[in-house]
């Protein structure tokens, strides 16, 4: 037979929080006895608690009854967003639609159409776009006069090329 499970919205006093969690109706009843979640909780043998999520939750609520300055970590899956018109297209992969015919589609590898986030380069993408963007703020740097000026100053002194380093 199956528990009669359901999406319940939890407060705890002491950690000064809202839950949302699946418990069963038993579950509620008990909290609803012992008077709040907290108390449900603290009373209740670690035994008799079936889930980690539960366990978790009393041992943070004992760790701060002793200690009143313990700061709660985030708990996850509980950071909550109302789904409104606006968030519910982040829902879905936000990447911009291309019309690609049939073919193309199949025949491609069609990652080059996208545009990626520093966050979803690799090191060595990152490495070759600021070396793009050098050459476009200093464009004289990757002239070919520069490269010659290189080759001159390899056999001077190394003193007369740290002097000219601006200092911070």
């Amino acid at each position: 037979m199956k528990p009669n499970v359901k999406r319940k919205n939890l407060y705890s006093d002491i950690l000064d929080m809202k839950f949302s969690m699946w418990i069963s109706t038993k579950a509620r009843k008990c909290i609803m006895k012992a008077g709040s979640f907290d108390n449900y909780l603290i009373s209740t043998k670690p035994e008799v608690i079936d889930s980690r999520m539960g366990l978790y939750l009393r041992g943070l609520i004992k760790r701060k009854q002793s200690d009143p300055e313990f700061e709660v970590p985030y708990i996850p899956g509980q950071a909550s967003m109302p789904r409104t018109r606006v968030t519910k297209h982040w829902e879905y992969k936000n990447v911009p639609a291309i019309y690609m015919p049939k073919n193309v589609r199949i025949a491609e590898d069609h990652s080059k159409y996208y545009i990626k986030t520093p966050q979803e380069m690799s090191r060595y993408e990152i490495a070759e776009l600021e070396r793009e963007l050098r050459m476009l703020d200093e464009p004289e740097e990757f002239s070919g006069g520069a490269a010659e000026q290189n080759e001159q100053d390899d056999g001077s002194d190394r003193t007369e090329q740290v002097k000219h380093i601006p200092e911070f």
